[in-house]
Parts: structure tokens; C-alpha cells; sequence
């Protein structure tokens, strides 16, 4: 069974180098809610002596403190609100803010077409 994960992973990282640079970013997100549980267990666990390099444990107490302050786990169960606060925004109350990007006269087709072209 070892090397079935293996092979599953040399297929999952062959995909990745596949994919364009500007979708990498939402794959990592993915990925980062998939191992959330990690980071919950992450602070409990223990570095075993001569495990770990001095560098290593260092960086594993600063995660540690990080998560026991909240500030390592931007998906811990916030509400809109509190994710608002922290990030210094303001709800959107004039929906007409928004308006004026695209003319009229153009046609939203062809501006779709060129967005999705520059992404290729």
C-alpha cells in the first residue's frame, strides 16, 4: 500500500507542474483547508530530543505561540465580522462604488476574452 501513495503522489506533484503559475495559488489554498487539522494537532506535538535541529525546534515554538495567539490559523472559526476587524475593511454599503468599470460601450465578451487570454 506504500507505494500506491507513492505513485499517488508522483501523479498529484506531476499535475501540479503542469498547471499555469496563477492557478498554483488556489491549489495551495485548497490544500491548506484539506491540512487544517494538522495545525490543531500541531501544537501538541512533541519535538523529541535529538530529533530536531536547534533552527528546526526554534521555528516549531514560534508556530506554536503563533497558533496559541490565533495568528497562524487565518481558517479557525471566525465570523464574517471578526474576519472584517482583522483585516481592517469595511462592509461595502453602496453597491453604485462598483459601478462605472466597464463602459457601456464596450463589449463584456471581448473584455472576458482578454482577461482570460492574459491568464494563459
Amino acid at each position: 500500500m506504500g507505494t500506491d501513495v507513492t505513485q499517488e503522489r508522483q501523479q498529484v506533484h506531476a499535475l501540479l507542474d503542469l498547471l499555469p503559475a496563477e492557478k498554483l495559488t488556489a491549489v495551495r489554498g485548497l490544500l491548506e483547508v484539506m491540512v487544517e487539522p494538522l495545525s490543531r494537532s500541531l501544537p501538541s506535538a512533541s519535538v523529541e530530543q535529538g530529533e530536531a535541529r536547534p533552527e528546526t525546534a526554534a521555528e516549531l515554538d514560534r508556530t506554536r505561540a503563533s497558533l496559541k495567539l490565533g495568528e497562524g490559523n487565518f481558517f479557525a472559526n471566525q465570523t464574517i465580522a471578526e474576519l472584517a476587524d482583522a483585516q481592517k475593511v469595511v462592509p461595502l454599503r453602496d453597491l453604485s462604488a462598483l459601478a462605472g468599470g466597464i463602459s457601456t460601450e464596450d463589449d463584456v465578451d471581448e473584455l472576458l476574452k482578454d482577461i482570460y487570454d492574459a491568464r494563459k
